[in-house]
């Protein structure tokens, strides 16, 4: 129990000096137990010592360490990754060189990310640890990650280290084909470059003569100044370099610089009717669409008011020993509205416009719920009609109940009512001359407009000069 105590004890203080780097310690504990290394494997630990100093950058510790015991080089941690990975990660040259020396097959090692030890010194640009690893193992170059195909190239591209991608470039062994290697997603390390916006990468890239610049990404290239220094890049691309590394441009493209043709057109296009048809049906002012979660509340409201009006009807309903009051002879029953027997013309006004605006709400909450779309302008139309149906007679329920309800002696009651009345009758008159007069007022300045441009038309065309001058020759276009 003693012993393994012990053992826990040294191999405590074999971790401490690692983060340490004390050399002393290291040789202090393995002249207790010479055996002290080989235990690191039945420890818990997801990291062995060298992995340890590698991470830190600890170059006598690691060096002793591999002294004694070399095939901690191949040991992963919980990630997959070897004690290269985390040297090739930080840019620890000198640790890198001595990790080579005793293990060179560690550079093809993939971590559980699916990565080698030089994706990752790409994707922080250490570039002197590129070219160790490199030249230790020359194939590393040519592999991909395992997961996103991503090559070393679309590395430092991804993380714009331009020195680490021309070093990489520079050398024989890198083709036009691994040049133009696609990830998972089909892109190329110049569309990838065109994506993050990389204008000196791009300028870079397109300088090279394997890398394959197909049309749709010179018109990326060319045509969006507002993403790239398009000016420049064309510059750099095609001004004053040998004619094998300038871009094959599309046979339509044109220099924005360069003479265009001169050709005479009318101004006027000819009409198209399903345009003007579609653009008269689509409503552009979609206010209404956007409303359409009030439209919703406001016809639910609506609806419940008409409801609660018919099953609680003004002056009530007959009670139970009030049958033998029906006036007129009639048979009231109980549970019937009073003023249906009392004022049967005045509460069947009140019935039919109730009934109406009930209905119409339910039309606008069944045509919405129906995804009743309102940017076309009929769709419009319809909405509106039956906004105006509910609105209006609710109105007019409102008043008869007044009506109904109300004392017929009672004079404030009577000038309430005819003020009321004026308004919706004036309200919906206003409006409705003045869709009339904004529709007439339309109409009137597009036939204006129309004939102004048939009266001056053959004027326009005996004076027209062409834009750009009176150019007698078709310019060539070139390269």
């Amino acid at each position: 129990m003693e012993m393994a105590s012990g053992h826990e004890d040294l191999t405590k203080r074999l971790f401490e000096a690692s983060i340490r780097g004390c050399v002393a310690t290291l040789d202090i504990l393995l002249q207790k137990d010479p055996l002290l290394l080989d235990r690191i494997s039945l420890t818990s630990s997801i990291e062995t010592p060298l992995h340890i100093s590698s991470l830190l950058g600890h170059v006598d510790f690691t060096g002793s360490l591999l002294l004694h015991k070399p095939k901690l080089t191949a040991e992963l941690n919980s990630q997959g990754q070897s004690p290269l990975h985390l040297a090739s990660a930080e840019g620890y040259v000198e640790i890198v060189k001595d990790l080579l020396s005793v293990n060179t097959q560690v550079c093809l090692v993939f971590d559980q990310f699916g990565r080698i030890p030089l994706h990752l010194a790409a994707m922080r640009g250490r570039v002197d640890v590129m070219q160790l690893l490199i030249s230790a193992c020359s194939t590393s170059i040519q592999m991909k990650s395992k997961y996103e195909q991503h090559t070393v190239l679309h590395l430092c591209v991804q993380y714009n280290h331009l020195e680490a991608l021309k070093v990489l470039t520079m050398r024989g062994n890198v083709d036009g084909e691994f040049l133009n290697s696609a990830d998972t997603n089909g892109n190329t390390i110049l569309q990838l470059a065109m994506m993050m916006q990389q204008v000196e990468t791009i300028k870079y890239l397109v300088s090279i003569p394997e890398v394959r610049v197909e049309a749709d990404n010179l018109a990326t290239i060319f045509t969006n100044p507002l993403s790239f220094d398009s000016k420049s890049i064309q510059e750099h691309c095609s001004i004053g370099e040998p004619k094998s590394m300038r871009i094959k441009r599309p046979s339509n493209y044109q220099d924005a610089t360069s003479p265009q043709p001169q050709v005479l057109v009318h101004d006027e296009a000819q009409p198209d009717i399903y345009n003007h048809l579609m653009n008269y049906l689509d409503y552009q002012g979609n206010w209404m669409e956007k409303t359409r979660g009030n439209l919703m509340v406001v016809a639910t409201v609506i609806a419940s008011m008409s409801f609660q009006a018919v099953i609680n009807p003004p002056g009530g309903v007959w009670q139970d020993g009030q049958s033998n009051d029906c006036p007129n002879g009639k048979q009231c029953k109980v549970g019937t509205a009073v003023l249906s027997s009392t004022d049967e013309l005045k509460y069947n006004i009140f019935i039919a416009s109730n009934t109406i605006s009930f209905s119409a709400s339910l039309a606008i909450i069944f045509l919405l719920m129906g995804g009743f779309t309102l940017r076309i302008k009929a769709a419009m139309f319809i909405m509106l009609f039956s906004m105006c149906t509910t609105v209006l007679f609710i109105a007019g329920t409102y008043i008869t109940s007044i009506i109904l309800v109300g004392n017929p002696d009672d004079t404030t009651i009577g000038q309430i009512e005819s003020l009321y009345l004026m308004f919706w009758v004036c309200l919906p008159a206003f409006i409705i001359v003045y869709q009339i007069v904004s529709f007439v007022d339309r109409v009137i300045k597009k036939l204006l407009i129309g004939a102004f441009h048939v009266i001056i038309y053959p004027f326009r065309l005996m004076f027209r000069v062409p834009r750009g001058g009176l150019a007698t020759e078709k310019p060539t276009t070139g390269v």
